[in-house]
């Protein structure tokens, strides 16, 4: 971190020095350090960040940077960042109107042994059969105006090693033994279903209910929001706040006579104006809790038609980051 305060104190300088023709008067500056260990790559830390600068004629000035050397350079180059300036009204209005709110304090999503396993060891006895990443991030966010935010989050990934098995955990902590215990037994399932089902493109058979796991369902939104091919009322959370009823997956699973599950979601971009194409790279059909089929599926329907086709029902699974949400998607094509 002490490339980083040797960056801001020079910034800070920079904006007290009697100004220059176009001199600096504002500046936000995003930085992350991350640290993870992975079970088959080993120690690695990254770091990245952006520089946004705001100029005495509020032009702008965006910065993106992977190589820690910027931190370390002696002077600033702000010759250089003068001239990539561009006009953004919105831009400009937009970062001095954040500093207005920007003493919420954030929520902490720490696990402090993931942090002990990355920096000491020893590597953790986690599922077998599943690949793992443990890591913890840095995030430092400043600006001209002494606004100073440090954040720290971990994360735990657990991914079974077959691609054909879809059980995982995602989260911000450490499973406990006993959800290791249940991804062990699900995975096992899995092996077990798996011999006696089709592999080949699926089609959803009509009237099924249909679950997106949270990661299938934040793939397609982020998009498609970004897009503007969303309704302008949208709102996940409200549809997790709204739900009717949450029930366990292995109790949906069971009671549904044909029951359909993504785990995630490709987005491939269209040419032109038309909407991304969307691709299930392994879809998993069930009748009356047992696998019968699962392989690849295209989603022949828009960002809009997706949203409405969601239910007023959610699934919680041990190892997901979030809810699954239940869809009707069954009146579209899925070929």
């Amino acid at each position: 971190m002490a490339d980083v305060n040797m960056l801001i104190a020079e910034l800070h300088a920079s904006i007290h020095q009697p100004k220059r023709e176009l001199g600096l008067t504002f500046f936000h500056l995003v930085y992350e350090v991350e640290h993870a260990l992975d079970h088959d790559q080993g120690y690695a830390e990254k770091a990245n960040g952006t520089l946004t600068l705001i100029w005495q004629d509020k032009s702008v000035s965006s910065i993106r940077f992977t190589d820690p050397a910027l931190l370390t350079t002696d002077g600033l180059p702000l010759d250089t960042w003068r001239q990539l300036r561009y006009f953004q009204p919105e831009l400009h209005r937009s970062l001095l109107q954040t500093e207005q709110t920007s003493d919420i304090p954030s929520v902490p999503l720490v696990d402090p042994a993931i942090k002990t396993i990355v920096d000491c060891g020893p590597r953790p006895l986690l599922a077998a059969d599943f690949s793992w990443r443990l890591s913890y991030t840095t995030r430092t966010v400043v600006d001209s105006l002494w606004l100073y935010r440090e954040e720290q989050r971990t994360a735990a990934i657990l991914q079974a090693s077959n691609p054909a098995v879809p059980v995982s955990w995602t989260s911000s902590r450490l499973p406990t033994s006993t959800e290791i215990k249940y991804l062990s037994a699900e995975h096992a399932w899995y092996l077990e279903q798996l011999p006696a089902a089709t592999e080949g493109d699926v089609l959803v058979p009509a009237q099924s209910a249909v679950l997106l796991a949270p990661d299938a369902l934040r793939s397609i939104l982020r998009p498609c929001w970004h897009a503007r091919l969303l309704p302008a009322d949208f709102c996940l959370s409200s549809i997790h706040r709204q739900a009717s009823a949450e029930k366990m997956f292995r109790d949906w699973l069971r009671r549904e006579r044909t029951a359909v599950f993504i785990p995630e979601l490709t987005v491939i971009p269209a040419a032109g104006a038309n909407e991304p194409h969307l691709v299930a790279a392994r879809a998993y059909v069930f009748g009356q809790g047992r696998l019968r089929r699962y392989g690849t599926a295209m989603l022949s329907l828009s960002g809009h038609e997706l949203v409405c086709s969601l239910a007023p029902i959610t699934i919680r699974k041990i190892g997901w980051n979030g809810n699954g949400v239940l869809c009707t998607l069954w009146q579209s094509n899925l070929t």
